[in-house]
């Protein structure tokens, strides 16, 4: 049973200090990094967005993808999120809305969570 008590820390410490390494690769990227709910609202984003666009970290998880998409890109880009279902997203463009309301052309790529 002790053994077994061991083994199962190592493999805990293991994983708490892979936990902390791809934390820290998200949050240092220089690329806008995020996780969003299939009903378009974020769970987490990297600092990168704020450096960016301007809204808090708070402020984000508050907003909708759609809140943020230039209006005139916003049916290209559901008709690109909506292709997620059954394939990654290779390359999108399009514009998204700071907090002083300018819009800044970013290109991206997207994967379904699995």
């Amino acid at each position: 049973a002790q053994q077994g008590l061991e083994r199962l820390k190592v493999l805990c410490d293991t994983l708490e200090s892979s936990d902390r390494t791809m934390q820290d690769f998200f949050d240092l990227s220089p690329d806008l990094l995020a996780v969003v709910h299939v009903d378009g609202f974020f769970i987490n984003v990297n600092p990168s967005w704020q450096k960016l666009l301007g809204w808090t970290e708070d402020e984000m998880y508050r907003l909708n993808w759609l809140q943020l998409v230039h209006p005139e890109d916003q049916a290209v880009f559901r008709e690109a999120i909506g292709r997620l279902v059954s394939h990654d997203l290779d390359r999108l463009v399009c514009r998204l809305r700071t907090k002083d309301g300018q819009y800044h052309t970013v290109e991206f790529s997207a994967t379904k969570w699995k």
